[in-house]
């Protein structure tokens, strides 16, 4: 609405222009009346005096018949400047009316305008947190690399818990020196072991030989 108000701050300034010069023209016209009424009045006086010759300032002199219908002009013209004068004082103060209902206006406007910016004021910080939101809330951050990573540290892990089994398995299908405690199961030494086992075995053997020596005697 700038230029709105500019144009009635022009309009007013115009405006005051005129009312300027009307004022000036109006006083320049009641001064004039005042002088015509003045004018009169001397002749008038004249006229009353009972004088018959009347003399001007250019020192010609007027019969009282002459001064009487001078003064009857005079007094014809007064009346219509006097009517102007009142008209012109009337528009006079018609258009003073008119401008100070401009500047009312005028002020009007101008405190509406400062409403309107504080408004405008408001809607753009308004907006202006709305536009910042909105960015924060759009803000896309690239995590797929710490997925990835999670992944492969995932399996990266099964490998070791598969190792760790098959370590812990192996010995028992391959007869490889156990490496874990849990794995091992207790046992009686192994060279006791053996000197009973063949020393059972041996014993074994010698009965079925003599037994089979018996046998072959009877026979015979």
């Amino acid at each position: 609405i700038g230029p709105e108000i500019h144009g009635m701050v022009h309009k007013i300034s115009k405006e005051q222009v005129k009312v300027k010069r009307l004022a000036a023209d109006l006083k320049s016209h009641e001064q004039m009346l005042k002088k015509s009424y003045d004018e009169m009045m001397a002749l008038r006086s004249h006229v009353e005096s009972g004088g018959q010759v009347y003399v001007d300032t250019r020192g010609k002199a007027h019969d009282l018949a002459r001064v009487k219908q001078d003064l009857r002009h005079r007094f014809t013209l007064y009346q219509t400047a006097e009517k102007t004068s009142e008209k012109k004082g009337e528009i006079l103060n018609l258009r003073k009316e008119s401008l100070a209902a401009a500047h009312m206006k005028l002020g009007e406007a101008k405190s509406q305008q400062r409403e309107l910016e504080l408004q405008i004021e408001n809607l753009t910080a308004r907006n202006r947190m709305n536009e910042v939101i909105a960015t924060a809330t759009q803000i896309k951050l690239d995590n797929s690399q710490l997925s990835k990573t999670r992944e492969m540290l995932d399996d990266i892990d099964a490998r070791i818990s598969a190792d760790e089994e098959y370590y812990n398995i192996a010995p028992k299908y391959f007869g490889q020196i156990p490496v874990n405690d849990d794995s091992v199961t207790p046992s009686s030494d192994v060279l006791n072991d053996m000197d009973a086992y063949f020393e059972a075995k041996e014993s074994g053997s010698g009965d079925v030989s003599n037994e089979s020596s018996e046998a072959d005697l009877v026979v015979n």
